[in-house]
């Protein structure tokens, strides 16, 4: 493209300046005007006709030196200046140089280059310079523009048809350079500006008062008043105007956008300004809602076909908010709900609010009431909860849910649960959580009754008995509180029914799902690893074989809340064999992956997007005609793949699940045949609004105006015959030109037949062999047509957000469908796992035992080329119900309490399992306290974060529950270490009366407690082979074999295996040796102490004591 021409009228840029005097030959035709709008959008005005008949220079002379130089041309043009002026270079003549619109050919999309006239350069340039000393210093005008002001404007194409498409923007007085992609925005040197500039400027200054003048000297403009108006009414909030041809940001909102999206950033009058493209929206805009802001849409709120027919014709468009949007609310993009990638890490954007109260007790503790509401799913999880000082049931919640914007209040909130509460943005691995605070907690009655009246707004015909408000009142009292909050914040962002569907609300926390605290989760990495946070790596990839977006979510929910039900487990179980070992129905199950499912992860028109957004963008009147055709074709597709099933038999699957997955996709048909019958999908894939409907009587509003346009276009048909009859050109047609715009019913005339056009023609543009003309005629029908087109678009938006409000009354039938796909996603899923190689059906048993015959680590087994060693374990059924477990580092305990875990895990999620067998009775818990790590945010040390994860455990433990700690105690001094690691395991096995299995590196705690509770607790290690070389070196080997008894830790074997200097783990091994025997003869002295204790108790007792003392002695002179 040419680059475009700029003038510096715009940098001076004020009220319209007098309209220049013209005189035209009688009979003369009259060519395109010249425009100088005051805004891009606005209709375009004739401000100068010249006559062009004649060849040769124009006779109209200009108006006095008042004027702008844009009015100063002596020809049909408009005067053009190029403001970028070259050190090195003399500086343009003051005399314009002109160049009409009609001359341009078909192929240019912008006006060609223009270059300045050299004549009299040199004396310009040296009159400018004589001026400079004259000049007062403290002219404000003159510091602002020495200060490096931009001062350019856009030669862009009229809204109008048959008129220039060259124009001035005073509004926009600055072209789009916010991009980088242009080379405008400049500064001007003010040595290079000559007077007439300033007299243009005292012109435009001229009777203004002080409020009108901006911060660069230069008058407000109307657009940009109406942009101050604007961010007064919407602080907070980065606002994108639409402006002509792009989307600019203003003022603050330039710099932090041009600084988070790479702009440039540029003085534009009295703002700063950055801008892109109208088409590259959706992206620009994603990205600032990661990081945190809050976006909205400035858009016009009138047409320009409808604001020319009115009485406003002339003043600057109206501009209203069309959108605005949060990371959280961002719900315009059917695929963006979950995109995998590092930012999103699998999970749509979600809203958490909370609210807390003291307990009776005021000793720290708290109950706290939260929802999180997810607006592109219209998934609502709910909670109320008592939590301790540390807050470890918060923490829990904020690992699992991760959301992307939080909503407190402004005051209220404790100070432990504030600080908890900044490590959002840890879990969730992000930059910054957006925070919005309301000012005050809403009552109960007063919550209620929002949520009652909104309830039966959305359904004035609905009984009393709403399934919503009866949900309501079953819920806690604060947790319908965070609900009416949540519904008024969503208010402003149109989505607010959200939190209306009843049957989305679910209880984040029940007994039927197996208990997985934050450090449980991070521990045993079931969403991401532990080491780039992301999802390989991790359980969720290697369960994650579904096809569909809402399948792969709800999997996620699955392997997060593992099930305790042992009935809804088994039929997971059953329908996972049905499905790897299909039966005589397996048809079914083919058809169902073939046509269903495996559509969701095709790509383009025949693949089927993410109807549960689909669904919610739907409910919130949010889709395009495209996105509505795509669903409801796979709705259509859905219900006509399986024929109705006899309602006494069924499908026939042996799996309960299965059959009530079969039977639900028919049972649709009749919904979906009620909204499709009438709809143009062809249309609708075009995004045609004004042709979606089939049927007439459909919406008739929208009929008359197509209608109306069809006798517009007939009647321009017969305009057609008349101007073959002018022009004695019987096979002349219409021909459409197109430019920057489009120019619709015009006729292209040879240059040899331009004598034959009547004067009254309107010249639209010129080729060198032909010329295009509109005749009167042509011209009122035209108009006539853009104000019918006008009301249809306005008529077809309305009858779209009807339709798709008919559609989200059966919203709770086709999210029915959608669940039971996603459910059969999910168990395809499973039995793809369960036919990975040696996996297992696990076996579950009434009773409290957990029994593991070769069992691998599910990521390890997988990622490694090595092959994984496997390990049994049993625990309960004649065997100790909790195991002690040492050996040295590196040994693998670590990996072998791992994979413990995740085999039950597993296992209750209705998985297969990575082992030749497993049995286990149903564990509600899974504790895992493993690692060491500080938490400076939370203000604790590595042995206090040990000790509050261990607190935790102790409190949420029940006889059910597997615990696994790994080596308590190592972050305080040796002796309060054991004590602390001895009391804590004789605590679990005693008292709770758990499984545990216990790492430690104390061998005293072991045997200790294994002498103490032999039938509780075993001890084992993992196996190694000790060698010693020739010169006496000590090295070991590791089996990666779990063995029963002790075994040492080996660390200075270790320290050699890491590379440490042989002459530091010399000294190593001798000052162990000592350290060991000191130890050795403090423990034996400790016993003879002990025994002498004892005896002179014996002594001093009477004689009915004496057998239990005796037994006592007895065990300590054995030890």
């Amino acid at each position: 493209m040419a680059p475009r021409q700029t003038t510096l009228a715009g940098f001076f840029e004020s009220s319209s300046p007098p309209k220049p005097k013209t005189t035209t030959k009688p009979g003369a035709r009259a060519s395109a005007a010249i425009e100088l709008d005051s805004d891009d959008d606005e209709p375009p005005k004739k401000r100068a006709k010249v006559s062009s008949s004649a060849p040769g220079p124009s006779k109209a002379k200009p108006k006095a030196s008042g004027s702008t130089s844009a009015s100063s041309s002596t020809t049909t043009s408009a005067a053009i200046y190029s403001p970028f002026f070259s050190p090195d270079k003399k500086a343009p003549s003051s005399k314009p140089v002109a160049r009409t619109v009609a001359d341009l050919s078909d192929d240019d999309d912008d006006p060609p280059p223009i270059k300045a006239s050299k004549s009299k350069s040199s004396k310009a340039s040296t009159a400018t310079k004589s001026k400079k000393s004259s000049r007062s210093k403290d002219d404000p005008v003159l510091a602002f523009i020495k200060s490096g002001a931009s001062a350019t404007s856009s030669s862009k194409p009229s809204a109008g048809k048959g008129k220039s498409k060259a124009s001035l923007d005073a509004d926009d007085d600055v072209d789009d350079v916010g991009d980088g992609s242009d080379a405008e925005g400049m500064p001007i040197d003010i040595d290079e500006l000559d007077s007439n500039k300033f007299k243009a400027f005292a012109h435009a200054s001229k009777g203004k008062t002080t409020s009108d003048i901006g911060p660069s000297g230069l008058p407000y403009t109307p657009l940009e008043k109406q942009v101050m108006r604007m961010k007064d009414k919407y602080p907070g909030v980065l606002l994108l105007f639409e402006v002509g041809y792009k989307y600019r940001f203003y003022g603050d909102d330039a710099r932090v956008a041009a600084q988070a999206l790479g702009f440039v950033c540029y003085r534009m009058r009295n703002f700063l300004s950055a801008s892109f493209p109208l088409q590259t929206r959706p992206q620009h805009v994603k990205k600032l809602l990661s990081l945190g802001h809050k976006v909205g849409v400035i858009g016009q709120s009138e047409t320009a076909a409808l604001k020319k027919a009115g009485t406003n014709r002339n003043s600057l468009f109206e501009r209203k908010l069309l959108h605005i949007w949060t990371s959280a609310t961002y719900i315009d993009d059917l695929e963006s709900a979950d995109n995998t990638d590092d930012m999103h890490q699998g999970s749509p954007p979600s809203i958490l609010c909370l609210v807390e109260r003291k307990t009776p007790a005021d000793d720290g503790k708290v109950v706290i009431s939260l929802v999180s509401v997810t607006p592109s799913t219209g998934d609502v999880v709910y909670d109320e909860f008592e939590d301790t000082q540390v807050r470890t049931e918060l923490e829990t919640r904020i690992a699992y849910l991760k959301p992307w914007e939080l909503l407190l209040p402004a005051k209220g909130l404790s100070t432990l649960t504030e600080d908890m509460l900044k490590l959002v943005d840890t879990y969730s691995m992000r930059s910054q959580t957006r925070l919005e605070r309301f000012k005050k907690v809403l009552d109960y009655t007063d919550a209620f009754d929002l949520l009652t009246k909104a309830c039966k707004a959305l359904d004035p015909s609905g009984d009393s008995n709403n399934p919503l408000i009866s949900s309501i009142l079953e819920l806690p009292r604060q947790v319908v509180v965070a609900i009416a909050h949540v519904y008024q914040y969503l208010e402003q962002y149109g989505i607010a029914h959200v939190v209306l569907q009843a049957k989305a609300f679910r209880r984040f926390a029940d007994r039927v799902h197996m208990l997985l605290n934050a450090s449980t989760l991070a521990n045993l990495e079931i969403f991401q690893n532990q080491t780039t946070f992301t999802k390989h790596g991790s359980l969720w990839e290697v369960l994650d074989k579904t096809e569909t977006k809402f399948g792969s979510r709800m999997l996620k929910d699955w392997i997060g809340r593992p099930l305790t039900d042992r009935t809804r487990l088994q039929e997971r179980l059953d329908a996972v064999e049905e499905i790897r070992t299909p039966t005589e129905n397996g048809d079914l199950i083919d058809t169902l992956r073939t046509n269903i499912l495996k559509r969701f992860s095709i790509k383009g028109p025949d693949g089927f997007p993410d109807l549960a957004k689909g669904l919610s963008k739907i409910q919130y009147g949010r889709c395009t005609p495209q996105e509505l055709g795509r669903i409801l074709s796979a709705f259509r597709r859905i219900a006509n793949t399986f024929k109705s099933f006899d309602p006494e038999f069924g499908p026939g699957m042996r799996s309960k699940i299965l059959n009530e997955i079969l039977a639900a996709l028919p049972s649709i048909q009749e919904t979906v045949e009620k909204h499709t019958q009438y709809f143009d999908f062809e249309a609708a894939a075009k995004g045609k609004k004004e042709e979606l409907w089939l049927g007439e009587e459909i919406y008739p509003e929208v009929t008359e105006r197509n209608y109306a346009i069809m006798a517009v276009l007939t009647d321009l048909q017969g305009e057609l015959k008349n101007i073959r009859k002018t022009l004695h050109r019987p096979a002349l047609k219409y021909k459409e030109v197109t430019s920057n715009l489009v120019d619709e019913f015009v006729v292209e005339v040879e240059k040899s037949a331009v004598k034959d056009v009547p004067d009254d023609w309107e010249l639209i543009s010129k080729t060198t062999k032909y010329s295009r003309y509109r005749s009167p005629g042509a011209k009122a029908l035209l108009f006539q047509l853009e104000q019918h087109r006008e009301h249809l678009q306005n008529e077809a938006d309305a009858a779209f957000r009807d339709f798709q409000a008919r559609v989200a009354k059966d919203y709770a039938v086709l999210r029915m469908v959608v669940t039971q796909i996603a459910t059969a996603d999910c168990l395809v899923s499973l039995a793809h796992v369960s036919m990975m190689e040696d996996y297992c059906q696990p076996k579950f048993v009434d009773s409290n035992v957990l029994e593991i015959v070769e069992g691998r680590h599910p990521m390890l087994d997988l990622l490694r080329n090595d092959p994984y060693i496997p390990n049994s374990l049993e625990l309960g059924r004649g065997h100790a119900t909790s195991k002690v477990i040492t050996g040295p580092n590196m040994g693998g305990k670590s990996s072998f309490v791992r994979m413990v875990g995740l085999i039950v895990i597993m296992a209750q999620i209705g998985s297969f399992v990575p082992a030749k067998a497993a049995t286990l009775g149903l564990h509600d818990a899974l504790l895992a306290r493993m690692g060491a790590s500080d938490e400076l945010m939370k203000g604790r040390s590595t042995f206090m974060v040990e000790m509050a994860e261990t607190n935790e455990i102790i409190k949420s433990a029940t006889p059910n529950s597997l615990v696994i700690l790994d080596e308590l105690g190592r972050g305080t001094s040796t002796y309060d270490g054991m004590a602390i690691a001895s009391a804590v395991l004789e605590h679990l096995v005693t008292t709770i009366r758990c499984k545990v299995l216990f790492i430690t590196h104390y061998p005293h705690v072991a045997t200790s407690l294994v002498e103490k509770y032999p039938f509780e607790i075993s001890i084992a290690h993992m196996a190694f082979v000790e060698e010693e070389t020739f010169t006496g070196v000590k090295t070991i080997h590791f089996l990666y074999k779990l063995r029963e008894g002790l075994a040492g830790s080996f660390g200075v074997e270790c320290g050699r295996l890491a590379g440490l200097p042989e002459e530091i783990l010399e000294t190593a091994a001798i000052r162990s040796a000592i350290l060991q025997e000191q130890v050795q003869l403090r423990v034996a002295a400790n016993k003879w102490r002990k025994a002498a204790a004892e005896l002179s108790r014996l002594c001093s007792s009477s004689t009915t004591d004496r057998p239990p003392d005796l037994v006592a002695l007895r065990a300590i002179l054995q030890s």
